[in-house]
C-alpha cells in the first residue's frame, strides 16, 4: 500500500475510480476536486506532512476523510495538520491517485 501511494498517474487498463486528483490550499482548508468514472462507492483521503519515501524511508499517512466518490470535489480541515507540504492520496475502489502540495 505504501509503494501505491507512491505512484503517479492512474493505470491504462481497467477500471478507474478516480482521475485527474487537484488539489489547492485555501487558508487551513486543502479543496480537491476528481473525475470519478464510477459514480457509486467511496474513496478514502488520506495525508502524508514528510517524504522519507524519497530516501528509501515510510511516510506516515493519516486518514483525512471519506466521501462519496461521485461526489467529486471536498473540502479538508487541514489545521490539524501543520504543515507547509502535503502528499494526499485519494484511495477508491480500483486505484489510488495523489497530488502534492508544497508552500
Amino acid at each position: 500500500k505504501a509503494q501505491a501511494f507512491e505512484v503517479d498517474g492512474v493505470p491504462l487498463t481497467g477500471k478507474l475510480s478516480v482521475t485527474n486528483l487537484m488539489a489547492k490550499k485555501d487558508g487551513g482548508k486543502l479543496n480537491l476536486t476528481w473525475i470519478s468514472p464510477e459514480k457509486e462507492g467511496k474513496v478514502k483521503i488520506w495525508l502524508a506532512k514528510t517524504n522519507h519515501f524519497e530516501k528509501g524511508g515510510q511516510d506516515l499517512y493519516y486518514l483525512a476523510g471519506e466521501v462519496a466518490v461521485g461526489d467529486q470535489k471536498t473540502q479538508i480541515d487541514i489545521t490539524k495538520y501543520p504543515s507547509k507540504f502535503f502528499k494526499i492520496v485519494l484511495e477508491g475502489k480500483y486505484n489510488t491517485t495523489n497530488r502534492w502540495v508544497v508552500e
